[in-house]
């Protein structure tokens, strides 16, 4: 499904609102290598085959719904519309809010039965613009990468005195974000967003599981007006304050 309303120059006009599905897809090439590596045991590929399975199976749903300035991002597991086909927003306790003019973000967040109310500024990423173009639902798209050392695992690691810590294991992973000028809002999936122009596709590559963002719908000014709510209320904390609450030790070291 596509439907959009072009000005004269391909571009969106600016007083505009929409929303975007995208549909994540998850791979790890590592999982795809194991199960053809004769080296391995029938039953250990087929384990690893049972973790392609697994991965396939974790994908799932989300919304983007926009006007120039905020935006609503929540998961939906089974897309819901009414009965003019817009989309029905659940009470998401982890849907994100953004504003982008006063550059700050808000997600609830649960913990050990507490509603916290996550308040903080908007992410920045050191994007690269590089060539590359592709068309995705009718949008032209260009490419944009930025890549980053991700903590990706741990692993047991013996100290001088013999006791056991963990050690983070790192990788570089890539992101890579296609973005089309012609809805022009610095926005994407997720926390994504600072190009010039809505991110439709991200796709994350090097850790030990891939990641593809993927707008599957984009409708631009559906006749019934949209929406959009930023979250209230609730116990407010930055997002360091937040993370100290989950491991004060880890946090204040």
């Amino acid at each position: 499904m596509l439907i959009f309303l072009f000005s004269p120059l391909g571009l969106i006009a600016q007083d505009f609102q929409g929303y975007v599905t995208y549909k994540t897809v998850f791979f790890s090439k590592g999982f795809e290598k194991a199960t053809k590596d004769t080296t391995k045991t029938l039953l250990q590929r087929q384990q690893f085959e049972g973790q392609i399975r697994f991965l396939k199976a974790m994908g799932s749903q989300y919304t983007l719904i926009f006007d120039p300035s905020t935006s609503i991002y929540t998961e939906n597991k089974k897309l819901m519309l009414d009965t003019k086909g817009v989309p029905l927003i659940p009470d998401d306790p982890k849907k994100i809010y953004k504003n982008l003019e006063e550059n700050y973000y808000k997600i609830k967040m649960d913990l050990a039965g507490n509603r916290y109310l996550i308040k903080d500024s908007l992410k920045t990423y050191e994007w690269s613009l590089v060539p590359g173009q592709k068309n995705i639902k009718g949008f032209t798209c260009y490419k944009a990468t930025f890549t980053d050392e991700v903590v990706v695992a741990s692993r047991p690691k013996q100290e001088e005195d013999g006791s056991f810590t963990n050690e983070p294991v790192k990788r570089n992973v890539i992101t890579t974000a296609w973005y089309t000028p012609q809805i022009p809002i610095s926005n994407g999936p997720k926390m994504y967003g600072g190009l010039p122009g809505l991110i439709l596709e991200v796709n994350l590559t090097g850790g030990i599981i891939d990641n593809t963002f993927l707008a599957t719908d984009i409708v631009i000014n559906p006749k019934k007006k949209l929406k959009i709510t930023a979250p209230k209320g609730e116990k407010v904390l930055t997002e360091q304050e937040f993370k100290n609450k989950i491991n004060p030790k880890r946090n204040t070291d």
